[in-house]
Parts: C-alpha cells; structure tokens; sequence
C-alpha cells in the first residue's frame, strides 16, 4: 500500500555530457538557504567519469533552493524538519526525492506514510543510502593528537576550582532520560555542568565550549539525548579531538566511532551511578591508570572499522553532500521507498541501569509524556497523508 503523491508525466530537461549536475534543496535548511549557489569540484569530491577532462576545478555538481528549476534538477532534497505538508510538488518520473535528517527519530513529527514518499535517506546511520555524520574526513589525524598538559595540571585545577567531569547541555527533557541518571551522578562526583540542563556553573564571559574542553577537565559525559542505532553526536568528536576521556552512554554499539575498544568509558558498564562515580574518582588520582585510555595515541593500533569508516576517501565518494551528488548524477530512482527508523528505545535502557541501585529515586514522567505526543503526532499526520494522497 502506498500513499505516494501521483507522479506526473513530464519529462525533466536533457543533461548535456558535461552539464553540472543540479541539486534542488525544496526545503529551507532549518528555515535557511546555506546552499543556494553551493557547488563541489574534484578537489572535495570525486568527480565522475564524464567529467574526468575538464579542469579540476570545474564545478560539476551545483546546489539551489530555486524551486522553478525542478525540471533542470536532477535529485530534490527535503530537510526532514522544515518540510510543509502543503509545499510538497508533484513527484517527475525519473527524478529521485532524498529524506534527510541529523536527527534521533523519537523527534520525528511524521509518521509511516510520510516515510515512504521518498526514495532515499540521508542521515547520521552509517546504512543510510548516503550516510551524513557528525564528524568530518580530519577526525583519525586529530584523534591522535597528544593529550592536553592541562589535563594533569592539577595545581591549575584546584587555581580554577574545577570539577573532574565537565557537562554541556541544554535540552533537559530526553527521550533516555540521560538528566536523571546525571543528576544521581553528581551526588558522589563534582561535575562542572555549563549548559542550562542541571547547571551548576556560569560560563566565563568570552569562553566557549571549545575553551572549555582545553581547561583541564578529565572527563566529560558525553550522553545522547536518545538511544538509537548510530546516534553519535558531534560532542563524541568533539571531546575525542579535545584529548579528553569520554564518558559515553547512547547507541548500543560505539565500534566504528571509536579509536579503539578501550578509548571511551561505558555507562551502562557500571550497576549505578555512584559505581561510575567511584571509578572516575579512582582514574582522577591515578594519571597512569587514566594514560591507559589513550594507548592509541601512543603507537597503539586504532581500530579496523574506525579507519574503515573515517576515511578521508569516504567524503570524497559517499558521503555528505558527495554523495548526494553521485547519487543525483545517475538519476536512479527505486521502487523501495524508505521506511521510518525503529532502532530507538527511548528509556528502557536507563530505567534498567538506574533500577540496580535501589536508592535511586527515578522519575520518567517527562520521557514518558514526550513519547506518547510524538506517537499521537505521527499518529494524526499518518492520517493526514492518507487523506492528502489517497492510494493510487
């Protein structure tokens, strides 16, 4: 069963041998137009081989937001959070439509009958047909960089009177629940939080989260806002190019996102926040324990699937707006329609590790009340679209 908007029978315009290939982004990005007159060459990503000729810097890729060249372009992008029912166009044999979103999908206002519009996703997952991450083709030489002095200054620290973990964020009503194991957290451990989520310290004026990550914190929580398969935001990144330990909790598995199996401290390792507590506290005093953590950077081999996945060359071919492009070269379309992503589950595997301690007081009322909303919203716009694109 599909609700797919009727496709119409015209012909899109006739790409000459070497005309650019043309991107129309339909959508704003987040209410923005960063793309409009954006163009790629070969030197950020490989051309194909009708272009091999011409000058490398030829632009043989071009992005608009133009909506009157939708018979020129030859792939339409929709930014998952500005797409407006009402704006949709009629879908052109032989001209592909791509999905893409950064976001977990427990934010998703759409439902299943939304999904299956499109041909293609682009997204944070790695099997996404045009995989969109969070770190960029830099990430395995800045990983290597040594550790920060500053992270062993301990006279500095106790001069700035700062905590062993640092903490920034601002949304504090996740779909996990990440707030009620961190504010447990902080019962048994200093941690310095500067977002306006839990906060317990103001940021300097003039400092940045950068700034922050170069002050001699030991460990920073790196906590996602929802468990979903891939869901590694850019604060993983972040912190591993700062040269600063990662206390993670989020997607089940982290392979291919870290630089090795014992480069990031598990959450969910520990029976409770207070065990966590203690054994960041045990790494704080002991510097040679903590040096353990960073064995890659000292000679140590960085994991297969890490170097596999953040190989330069996979930002030239597949990646990003790259492979956008290559997949807009070949104006292939598929009778597959994309379909919404389940790997999510938003609170369970909090309610689980939290439940171990018996003196945790747990309220998930917030995570519970987000949850029901965004399954009535997906709900009701489900039907929206089956009244808007009855079966054809």
């Amino acid at each position: 069963m599909s609700y797919l908007p009727r496709v119409v029978e015209l012909q899109l315009d006739s790409r000459g041998a070497q005309d650019p290939v043309l991107v129309l982004y339909w959508t704003p990005w987040w209410k923005g137009f960063p793309l409009d007159g954006y163009s790629l060459t070969n030197e950020s990503c490989q051309r194909p081989d009708q272009f091999q000729g011409l000058d490398p810097s030829f632009p043989w890729c071009q992005f608009t937001h133009n909506r009157k060249q939708q018979l020129r372009a030859d792939l339409l992008v929709f930014h998952y959070f500005d797409v407006k029912l009402n704006e949709l166009p009629q879908r052109i044999r032989g001209q592909p439509w791509v999905l893409q979103s950064q976001e977990a999908p427990v934010r998703y206002p759409f439902g299943i009958g939304f999904h299956s519009k499109f041909n293609f996703m682009m997204s944070y997952r790695f099997d996404s047909h045009i995989p969109n991450p969070y770190a960029d083709h830099q990430l395995i030489d800045r990983v290597l960089d040594p550790i920060p002095d500053a992270v062993f200054n301990q006279s500095l620290r106790k001069l700035e009177n700062l905590a062993p973990v640092l903490w920034v964020a601002s949304n504090c009503r996740s779909f996990n629940g990440r707030e009620v194991y961190i504010q447990e957290l902080m019962k048994y451990i200093r941690v310095d939080s500067y977002g306006t989520c839990l906060n317990t310290r103001a940021l300097p004026n003039g400092m940045s989260k950068a700034d922050l990550l170069r002050a001699g914190y030991k460990f920073y929580l790196t906590f996602e806002n929802s468990n979903c398969k891939d869901y590694v935001s850019e604060k993983l990144f972040q912190v591993l190019r700062a040269g600063i330990l990662p206390v993670v909790y989020g997607p089940d598995d982290y392979s291919g996102f870290i630089p090795d199996s014992h480069s990031v401290i598990y959450a969910r390792d520990f029976p409770s926040p207070q065990a966590l507590a203690e054994f960041l506290i045990q790494l704080d005093q002991n510097d040679d324990l903590y040096r353990t953590f960073f064995q890659y950077k000292n000679g140590g081999e960085l994991d297969p699937a890490f170097l596999h996945r953040w190989d330069p060359e996979m930002f030239r071919t597949r990646y990003n707006l790259c492979g956008v492009c290559h997949l807009a070269e070949k104006r292939v379309e598929t009778s597959e329609m994309i379909r919404r992503d389940t790997s999510c589950h938003p609170s369970k595997s909090m309610i689980r590790l939290l439940n171990r301690d018996e003196n945790v007081s747990i309220n998930f009322s917030t995570p519970v009340i987000l949850l029901g909303f965004s399954l009535l919203l997906s709900t009701l716009c489900y039907l929206k679209l089956r009244i808007r694109f009855p079966q054809s």
